[in-house]
């Protein structure tokens, strides 16, 4: 939101917050400067071209001129300011550009230690350097006791060895703006005479998003900002182009994630449920096909973008197209109980369980999606039921094999006894029930208003209008858990003579595998395969391929 829309607002007697001027809140750094910093300047400058009597002159001027030892110092402070600004500036652009560009063994020290010199006081760095560097310092006992050398070698006394000194102390100052900057350039990854790069110009109470390329190795730039929304804070922080889709561009704004698959020529949003939230850092992940983004205090997020990458013209012209699956996972190591001391276990969201599924269609359907999980043998292990409108679309599966054998046994077990009369079925039988998810809600109007902001702008998208949804709180997702652990469905009560079926057990999980999907729109079939990783319990990583189990 800009300041005139606020100032608007203001006037509309939206918000009665009391503005100050920042010539206020500055007067205390402004009388600090004016005593400390001006007036001794002054005092000097003063000194210099006047007599004691208080008249002009520039005697001490050429006095000063005509020493010797002046002028050496003179020379020497000039040496020794351009040399730490040259030596800055070298050393920090290459510890930015490894920092950056380069993941080497020792990465994260060696950025620790470039930063050792701003935490260290000025005093404790240069005896520092004393202790390494001087004539009695480890480097020269080193060289002396190993090496032979006869004579200590003067590393850090004279004007040398304040240039040093000073170098040391500013250049990690350097490397931090090299560092921002850099990380706001992206090369491409499939033409070496493209680079990417974003501005972020808030500072100068300018929101617009500012995003350029250069096709020329950085000759000429060109705005691709296109429609990305200017209504709104929308400050673009980040461009990271996609390793597999070269028309794959994602930018992270002010107000979350924007991609484009046309280079930059049209964006859209794929925050999907991520927060409003500034978006500082983009990566995508080459092995998971994941972006990941670093948001300011709402942690990381990450999101398959595996559909995206496969996303060509070819594929928007279908009418129907099933994206190929990434590897997925099944975990069977023990979730790590909570904190014990606590007043009862809780448990987050961690993102979808099993595997999942993508497909798009570019109308809706009508005679119904179907998703069909197939093994090597040809049977149909799961059954799921797609969206059938006009988009991009998941189906999750949740690794559960339920073969008709399987489904025979189930409903077998899940029955009641039959001495007075036929039980109920068990809920399902397949061990695991859970809610709906819930609505949003409510709808944001154009008539809405909220305080602070212009009617019908909705500062929070994402985020519900609605009550707090307690269906995901700690007690609740206690008890989805306790019914997930193979109890099924409580079986139907039976006549007087009988009792109620105990609930089917849990299917089995999927093993380690190659699966094919089956995507049934209207009796159109599409296929894909899935390849599937069973770990087993501690095992924490393995190779995609998966190791003969």
């Amino acid at each position: 939101m800009t300041l005139p829309a606020v100032a608007a607002a203001a006037a509309q007697g939206i918000t009665r917050r009391v503005r100050v001027p920042g010539v206020v809140w500055a007067l205390p750094i402004y009388l600090f400067l004016l005593l400390f910093i001006v007036f001794p300047l002054y005092r000097l400058f003063l000194d210099a071209v006047t007599t004691e009597d208080g008249r002009l002159t520039i005697s001490h001027l050429l006095d000063f001129a005509g020493d010797r030892f002046y002028r050496q110092a003179l020379v020497n402070s000039l040496i020794i300011s351009f040399g730490t600004v040259v030596g800055c500036m070298v050393i920090g652009f290459l510890a930015a550009f490894l920092l950056v560009r380069y993941d080497f063994p020792g990465r994260t020290t060696f950025g620790y230690l470039t930063l050792l010199p701003i935490i260290m006081p000025p005093l404790v760095g240069i005896m520092g350097l004393v202790f390494v560097l001087g004539r009695a310092g480890t480097v020269n006992v080193i060289l002396m006791d190993y090496f032979g050398l006869q004579k200590p070698i003067n590393f850090i006394y004279g004007w040398h060895g304040v240039l040093l000194a000073m170098t040391m102390h500013y250049f990690p100052l350097i490397t931090l703006n090299l560092v921002d900057g850099l990380s706001k350039l992206d090369a491409s990854h499939h033409d070496s005479a493209t680079v990417y790069v974003t501005r972020d110009n808030h500072r100068e109470n300018d929101f617009t998003p500012y995003v350029f390329v250069s096709n020329d190795w950085g000759k000429t730039f060109r705005s691709i900002a296109s429609n990305l929304p200017t209504d709104r804070p929308g400050t673009a922080y980040v461009i990271r182009e996609d390793p597999v889709n070269p028309n794959l561009l994602y930018v992270g704004t002010e107000t979350g994630v924007y991609a484009s698959l046309d280079k930059g020529q049209s964006w859209f949003s794929i925050s999907n449920n991520l927060p409003v939230v500034p978006v500082y850092d983009l990566q995508v992940h080459p092995r998971d096909h994941e972006l990941i983004a670093g948001t300011h205090g709402r942690a990381i997020w990450i999101l398959d973008v595996g559909p995206l990458q496969q996303m060509t013209q070819a594929v928007l012209a279908k009418s129907a197209h099933l994206f190929t699956p990434t590897v997925s996972f099944v975990y069977g190591q023990t979730l790590p109980p909570s904190e014990p001391r606590s007043q009862r276990q809780w448990r987050s969201d961690g993102g979808p369980q099993g595997a999942e599924i993508a497909y798009r269609l570019t109308s809706p359907a009508t005679g119904g999606v179907r998703v069909l999980v197939v093994d090597a043998r040809g049977d149909t292990i799961a059954r799921l039921s797609g969206d059938s409108t006009a988009g991009l679309h998941r189906a999750s599966w949740n690794f559960q094999v339920t073969t008709p054998e399987q489904q025979a046994l189930i409903a077998a077990a899940g029955r009641g006894g039959a001495a007075g009369g036929p039980g109920g079925f068990g809920a399902a039988g397949l061990g695991a029930a859970g809610g709906g998810r819930g609505g949003r809600g409510g709808v944001f109007s154009d008539t809405a208003q909220v305080p602070g902001f212009p009617r019908g702008f909705n500062p929070r998208p994402a985020e519900s209008l609605g009550p707090a949804d307690t269906s995901g709180s700690p007690t609740a997702v206690q008890r989805a858990l306790a019914e997930a652990a193979g109890r099924g469905g409580a079986g139907g009560r039976g006549g007087r003579g009988g009792g109620g079926g105990r609930g089917g057990p849990a299917p089995p999980l999927a093993e380690t595998g190659d699966y094919r999907v089956v995507l049934d729109v209207g009796g159109q079939k599409l296929t894909a395969a899935l390849r599937v990783v069973r770990l087993v319990g501690g095992e924490v990583s393995v190779m995609v391929p998966g190791r003969p189990r």
